[in-house]
């Protein structure tokens, strides 16, 4: 099924790699739960489904990270290229990282700084993808709680530099 499953994901992602990649993943995450399916059902509709929603939910996280992108861009101009009150904004931003538990920290940094996907982060700190959400969701709403209009400036080391305390 990989070829049919490839040029299917293909019609969602238009991005021949990401569907390979996709589909590569759709398979891995079949074999690992291959015990709890059930060998009555259809496996080629089971791949599909899931095909369908790993692609549906690629495309989310690719319009996540324009908004996201768009949000940094805005800020940046609206800065008027005045560095000194940006650094002053990032060094804030900096502080309120350093409060979140470790973590949470890290967790925060490896989705939104550097832009890996949940599976990528609960594969390197071998946690579940819902405990990376969990990790995200809190980070997030202490950073906004702290930050708010410079919440946004997080996103800007994705396109500049790491923080010093990247992990």
């Amino acid at each position: 099924y990989y070829k049919d499953l490839t040029g299917f994901v293909y019609g969602f992602v238009n991005d021949l790699e990401v569907a390979r990649d996709l589909v590569h993943d759709i398979f891995l995450n079949l074999w690992k739960n291959r015990s709890v399916l059930n060998p009555d059902r259809s496996v080629k509709s089971y791949l599909f489904t899931i095909a369908r929603n790993s692609a549906l939910n690629y495309l989310k996280h690719q319009r996540v990270i324009a908004i996201n992108e768009w949000q940094v861009a805005v800020e940046y101009e609206n800065t008027d290229g005045d560095e000194e009150e940006l650094e002053e904004r990032l060094k804030r931003v900096r502080k309120r990282l350093e409060e979140l538990p470790e973590k949470q920290r890290a967790v925060v940094l490896r989705c939104c700084v550097e832009g890996k996907m949940y599976k990528e982060v609960a594969a390197e700190f071998n946690i579940s993808e819902n405990t990376v959400k969990t990790h995200l969701m809190r980070g997030m709403k202490f950073l906004r709680e702290g930050l708010r209009e410079d919440f946004v400036l997080l996103f800007l080391w994705s396109t500049t530099k790491k923080p010093d305390f990247c992990c």
